[in-house]
């Protein structure tokens, strides 16, 4: 790590979506020279990507040593932490301002926590700051010991809407898990010839898992790697869903339609003005997907209902009611960066 010459902050988010999450608001920081740790190597090549970051790199194990010796070399005025990813060790260490974006408590993680107050209590009364999520998610941090938290928009709305690209006859399922696959495949048999479907795995492990199921069903299918076309697509590589969310006019949401599933963010399909569907199982995404649902921007779904929905699905429609809302939503970087100066710089 250079020399520092102006304050740094340091944000951490610990996956590609966490620190996607912390773009709208870097983007009003000034005065500041930025460093971004993360835990993924999609999310760290976002990082890498994004102008505002001066330094990104993988944030190490929380072990003391470890951990003494980043923050010696990062030599922070200001650490922000993105959603949930509490390293005791880590928070412990840190003697700068600690605020945490976009925070959300599960209600396993909250009662685990409970379960420890010897460790939860120092660690969460270190945060100055917590904006979080939901009302529940408001009061879980506090009752850990949080000494002030508030709730927010969920700052992942906050985004600019990309540029609109030609729709095409595709149904997608996106961050799919086991058993998602065959449920989608049964469902949409009867419109196969009408419709192009792609399926995204959420874990890369599992991309010759699916290629052998399409292969046992008698699909003809083409891996995205390969760069041809076929009736259906299975995507196996990182960092490309945006591509094909961009193309397809109707998108699944994984993670919900398995038992005991808690789902995935819906935000970058709607950001590409597809019509967006998921099953019953997405408790963790409510901050996400109440507002979609009562804005008319989403649907909840059975996936027996698919072929029967892709038969009555027409040409645009969605695509302004989409673009309307996040345009009214978007400004939520700015106001928690403003306040986390009002509040925190300046006190």
């Amino acid at each position: 790590m250079p020399p520092k010459t102006r304050p740094r902050l340091w944000v951490h988010g610990v996956s590609l979506g966490e620190i996607k999450t912390a773009f709208p608001l870097l983007d009003h920081v000034e005065g500041y020279e930025i460093i971004a740790t993360t835990g993924t190597p999609v999310a760290l090549d976002a990082a890498k990507k994004n102008s505002k970051i001066a330094h990104s790199f993988y944030l190490p194990f929380d072990f003391p040593p470890l951990v003494k010796r980043s923050i010696a070399a990062i030599d922070p005025d200001l650490f922000i932490l993105i959603e949930t990813d509490f390293w005791p060790n880590l928070i412990a260490s840190l003697d700068v301002p600690i605020i945490l974006i976009n925070g959300r408590l599960s209600s396993t993680a909250y009662r685990r926590w409970k379960q420890v107050p010897f460790i939860a209590k120092p660690l969460f009364s270190k945060i100055t700051s917590a904006y979080m999520q939901t009302e529940v998610d408001r009061r879980r941090i506090e009752e850990l010991g949080a000494p002030r938290a508030e709730v927010s928009c969920n700052l992942k709305f906050d985004r600019p809407v990309p540029r609109a690209v030609q729709k095409e006859d595709i149904v997608m399922l996106t961050c799919s898990h086991a058993g998602e696959e065959e449920m989608f495949l049964d469902a949409v048999g009867p419109v196969l010839g009408a419709w192009k479907i792609v399926i995204a795995p959420r874990r890369p492990e599992r991309f010759d898992t699916v290629a052998a199921l399409l292969k046992k069903r008698g699909i003809s299918f083409a891996r995205s790697s390969e760069n041809r076309d076929a009736p259906c697509i299975l995507i196996d590589q990182m960092g490309v869903l945006d591509t094909y969310y961009a193309k397809a006019k109707v998108v699944l949401i994984g993670a919900s339609f398995i038992p005991g599933g808690a789902g995935h963010s819906p935000i970058e399909p709607l950001l590409h003005r597809a019509h967006v569907f998921f099953g019953e199982g997405m408790h963790k995404q409510r901050s996400i997907v109440d507002p979609l649902l009562e804005n008319g921007l989403a649907r909840t779904i059975s996936m027996d209902a698919l072929a029967e929905i892709l038969r009555g699905i027409g040409e645009g429609g969605i695509e302004e009611k989409i673009a309307s809302f996040f345009t009214l939503v978007r400004g939520e970087g700015q106001r928690i960066w403003e306040k986390v100066v009002q509040e925190t710089i300046l006190d």
